[in-house]
């Protein structure tokens, strides 16, 4: 669950969120970064709100 200002699009959440994970990710596990991630995008570029 995530509660944001009415005033923030849900799409910069959505972005926010994938950036933090990615860089966690790439903490966490090491190997992830020799896969070359880099243009392509770990992330796809969908996304899906309900609320």
């Amino acid at each position: 669950m995530v509660q944001a200002d009415h005033t923030t699009a849900p799409v910069e959440i959505a972005k926010t969120m994938k950036s933090i994970s990615a860089v966690h990710l790439f903490q966490t596990f090491k190997d992830l970064k020799k896969r070359r991630f880099w243009g392509s995008g770990m992330w796809s570029d969908s996304t899906f709100y309900s609320s």
